[in-house]
Formats: structure tokens, sequence, C-alpha cells
């Protein structure tokens, strides 16, 4: 893109930054396509927001860990983190680096008692100390000292938590996530989702732009049309959605689903959701790249992150409210087996509807000339997305 052309879009999306929502319309479409304006979300979102890498409740005890990705904010690679909860129960984040010569420590998730280097045998405690090097007691430091391990340390990340899920930065100090999520937490603190247990997760490539999908997730427009055999086929809850203005940091929309309905329900021991929130639906986005459908029975949630301008992979988890876990079904073997494939091939059919709709917006975006009509009521959240993106890349918004 020539410098000209990219003047003029940044200028665009200034404008499209300070947009009223009744003017509300869909990006620029060369924002979904110009690798230009990737690497400025690269410096201007990925290098310093806060980006989730996993639930508390995937390191529920000492020593376990999990392996996660953040974007890169130098290129279209992932950069691989290690979340761990230490030998002092402190959830912990760290660059999945030896400090020695860069080799990947560890891979997937398990638990272990120290973090020991596959390539050179360096040991770091959970805490990120090293405590041991082989072969080094005749190695001098870079001031001329002799070597010694606690001198180094692995690259810990800032870490936040906030109802359950766990963040981390690329920036020394980003601001602080829950001032800027707080009228997100104020609606969904009463649903106690840090219990939620994680049952199943995995992770997938997509070809499109990351937006087009953090987009879809948060658009209660589609839902009738698009997922008619699935989520509408159960309860239509299109005309009992309520789309909510976002704040700095997040968007969302709440659906009140048929109480009747075979999932989106509260389980008949949950004492805590009260009245129509007993059959309510929070579907958000915590600015970037996190969005999360959260019910009274299961949370189902994505992490997103571009691996270019059309490629974007994602990992997802699925998580079950304990009262569900606790029950005498899901406890009876094939009764509980069969609850939990029933969500995910739920679940699979949806992405199946949503895959090649979201494919194709993509494709279609390439006409860079193509006409942005306005936006219904029920895409409010995307209004509020598209806006976040152009404050950031444009550099109006502020930490």
């Amino acid at each position: 893109m020539s410098t000209g052309r990219l003047d003029q879009l940044l200028a665009q999306l200034r404008a499209h930054a300070t947009l009223p929502v009744d003017r509300a319309v869909l990006l620029p479409p060369a924002t979904y396509t110009e690798p230009a304006i990737l690497q400025l979300e690269r410096e201007h979102i990925f290098a310093g927001e806060w980006i989730c890498v996993g639930r508390t409740a995937d390191v529920p005890d000492k020593g376990d860990y999990v392996t996660r990705e953040v974007p890169s904010p130098h290129d279209d690679s992932l950069l691989s983190v290690i979340l761990v909860r230490g030998d002092d129960a402190v959830v912990r984040v760290f660059s999945n680096v030896c400090v020695h010569r860069c080799a990947t420590l560890l891979d997937g998730d398990g638990s272990t008692a120290r973090i020991t280097c596959p390539y050179h045998a360096w040991v770091y405690r959970l805490d990120g100390q090293c405590v041991a090097a082989p072969y080094m007691q005749h190695t001098s430091e870079a001031d001329g000292s002799p070597f010694d391990p606690a001198n180094h340390r692995l690259r810990e990340l800032p870490t936040e938590v906030w109802e359950g899920f766990v963040f981390t930065s690329q920036s020394a100090a980003p601001a602080p996530l829950a001032p800027r999520i707080a009228g997100l937490t104020d609606e969904v603190a009463r649903y106690r989702m840090s219990g939620y247990e994680t049952v199943a997760g995995g992770t997938e490539v997509w070809d499109t732009n990351w937006k087009c999908l953090a987009e879809n997730f948060l658009d209660a427009y589609h839902v009738f049309k698009v997922h008619r055999s699935t989520f509408a086929k159960e309860s239509d809850s299109t005309g009992g959605t309520t789309v909510h203005p976002g704040g700095p940091g997040y968007t969302y929309h709440v659906a009140v689903d048929d109480p009747a309905s075979a999932y989106g329900v509260a389980h008949l021991d949950n004492v805590v959701l009260e009245g129509t929130w007993r059959h309510s639906t929070v579907l958000a986005a915590v600015y970037p790249t996190l969005v999360v459908q959260l019910q009274p029975d299961w949370l189902w949630y994505l992490v997103l992150s571009p691996l270019g301008v059309g490629r974007v992979h994602i990992r997802w988890s699925l998580a079950v409210a304990p009262e569900v876990v606790a029950s005498e079904m899901w406890s009876a073997g094939r009764d509980g087996d069969a609850y939990l494939t029933r969500i995910l091939d739920l679940l699979a059919a949806v992405n199946a509807e949503d895959r090649p709709v979201i494919e194709g917006v993509w494709n279609a975006l390439h006409h860079h000339d193509a006409a942005r009509g306005p936006f219904s009521y029920l895409e409010r959240n995307v209004f509020d997305i598209g806006r976040y993106i152009a404050a950031r890349v444009t550099g109006i918004a502020s930490d």
C-alpha cells in the first residue's frame, strides 16, 4: 500500500473512531485486507494490550502448567508462553524461552516441580528463578564475575486475573485491565464463572481476518439466519436480545433464552442466579482478542491470534458450571459423556454454519469500493469493536 493510500485510509479510520452509533457502518474494507493495517495493529494493539492466555481453572494445583500463544508484535508468528501455578500458589506467565540459548522449554500441558530446559538442562523454579546450570563453573558473567544461576531468571510477563481468566501483556507496564472492563464485571459476576470447570478445548485456523471472527461472535443480527438449524432452532432469542453499549475495553449483549431450552438454562441446583438470569446468555468481547459466550450451564470462549491478514488462529475452550459437574447426571458415566457430546456437537455445527459465511466476508472485503449499509441495532457490538480498532490503529486511544 502506498504512503498516500495509507494516509487516506488512516484519515477514514480517524473519522470512523468518532462516529455516533446512529451512523454505524462497517470499517473501511481495506482495514481487513491490507498488511499495513495489520502492522499497525501489531504496534498499537498486540505489543501492549492484555491478551487472554487461559483460565486459573486450567492450572488448579501447584506445579500445573499449560503452554499458550500470544500474537507476535513483529510478524505473523505466535509467541509461546507458559501459564503456571507456582509452589506459592501464585499464577504466573513466562515467556516460553530458556534464557541461555533460546530453546523452547515446555510443550502442551502437565505438572512439574521444576522447569528443565530440554537443550542444556538449565533448571528453573516455578517462580522463574534459575537454580542449576550444568558445566558452567568455568564461565564468567558479562561483568567478569563467576557465573551464578541466581543472576538468571525466565522473562516473567505482567499478569492480571479477571473472573477466572488469566491475561498477560508484552508491555512491561500495561495500564490495569480491571478498570477498563468494570462495566462488564458488573454484568457477569453473578454467574461466578471462575468456578466453571474446563472440560474440552482445541485449536483451529480459519481463512479470514481476525477482526471478522471477533465481529461475528458479537453479531446478534445473524443468529436467526445463519444459526437457524442450531442456536435459533432450540431457542431463537433474537427478539429477546438486549445489545448494550460497551466500555473502553469491552462490549456485550444479553440474550434471554427459552426457559425450556435444552441448553442456556441454570441447573436446578444453581441457587445464585435469579429470575430471567437463570435462562440468559451473555456474549462479550474483552478487547482485543477474547470473545465469550457465558451461560448458566456452560462457558464457551475463543482467543484469536492473527497469522496474517487472511488467517486467524483460534484457541477455544469449553467449561461447565460446577453444579452440572456435581450432578448425578454428570457423574453417571454415559449420561455425563452424552451431555458433553451434545454440547460439542452443537458447537461444531455452529462453527460449520459460521465458517463459510465469515470466510466469504473476508473474500468480499477485497472489493475495497464495496458499499457499506447502515447497521441494525443488533450490530451495536460490531460497531463498538470497529471503533476500538480504529482508535487504536490511528493512535487516538490511549491507556
